[in-house]
């Protein structure tokens, strides 16, 4: 649930037989933490059984890719029949690409239980998450979330990461919709992202030669596959998210971050709309 101060993430807690608090479940992100809850005074619900924890179910697809996935190697090294307990972020539903993703990895959501309200669960496995933002990351994890493995580079296969047909809230670039124009007039393949279920994202970016685009959510699809060419991310913000970077680097692929000159024009942090001053500039960059 939403905390009750904004210094915090969300709420929920965890205690064992004792009632003592399970410091294991509360979710950070850096410095950051999950208010915790204390007992409720309600009996809570039984979860016979035992049960292994997947995390937060996050709402937003970056974040769910590296943060709601954090326990992914536990998960698909899990007994077919075994319950996975799962906390809503904010009560918000599964969305549609949740269930691509989990079909793309074999994980049938008829196992799932979500967590609405007090229970007391029989038996609960923790697995160690494989990310914790923003420094803290395994190998198993990435390793967990590779579907795709030594696609050799299609030579000439150029792949624009388009925002272009966002919501107008969603952090748009205006201008872009003109600057994929001459991208597309020059061999770029224009991908609007939301258009498209998750494997075909996936299908349109493995093996690119070079992969581009205004930075934002998008390219953490890159965590899926090998990638054998390189990625050019125009950033937003200054500085870009460091997630960025620590991909490239863990997954070893050659990244490089721009920063085009940018013209504020609304919104706020992620939701900000932008308007491009200098498209020559990116076009420098991608246009020969």
């Amino acid at each position: 649930r939403p905390a009750s101060d904004p210094t915090w993430l969300f709420a929920y807690g965890a205690h064992d037989e004792t009632g003592a608090a399970i410091e294991d479940l509360r979710f950070r992100r850096g410095q950051r933490l999950s208010q915790f809850v204390p007992v409720p005074s309600e009996e809570p619900r039984r979860l016979a059984g035992d049960h292994l924890f997947a995390g937060i179910l996050f709402n937003h697809y970056g974040h769910f890719l590296l943060e709601g996935l954090t326990r992914l190697w536990a998960l698909r090294a899990a007994a077919p029949d075994r319950p996975i307990l799962w906390l809503r972020h904010y009560h918000r539903p599964m969305r549609t690409w949740h269930g691509q993703i989990f079909a793309l990895f074999g994980i049938d959501p008829a196992r799932f239980q979500f967590v609405e309200g007090p229970r007391r669960i029989d038996s609960l496995e923790v697995p160690e998450p494989g990310w914790m933002s923003p420094t803290r990351y395994e190998p198993d994890y990435f390793d967990a979330i590779r579907l795709r493995r030594g696609t050799p580079v299609t030579a000439g296969r150029k792949v624009w990461l388009s925002r272009s047909r966002l919501a107008a809230n969603q952090g748009r670039i205006v201008g872009e919709a003109d600057l994929e124009a001459v991208l597309q007039h020059h061999g770029w393949d224009i991908v609007h992202p939301e258009t498209l279920s998750v494997a075909e994202q996936i299908d349109r970016l493995d093996g690119a030669e070079r992969i581009a685009g205004f930075e934002g959510s998008a390219f953490h699809t890159l965590l899926f596959m090998d990638v054998p060419g390189r990625v050019e991310i125009f950033a937003r913000r200054r500085p870009a998210s460091r997630h960025f970077g620590i991909i490239a680097e863990r997954k070893g692929f050659a990244q490089t971050v721009h920063y085009p000159t940018l013209d504020y024009v609304s919104g706020a942090a992620a939701r900000t709309v932008s308007r491009l001053v200098d498209p020559d500039s990116v076009l420098a960059c991608l246009v020969p």
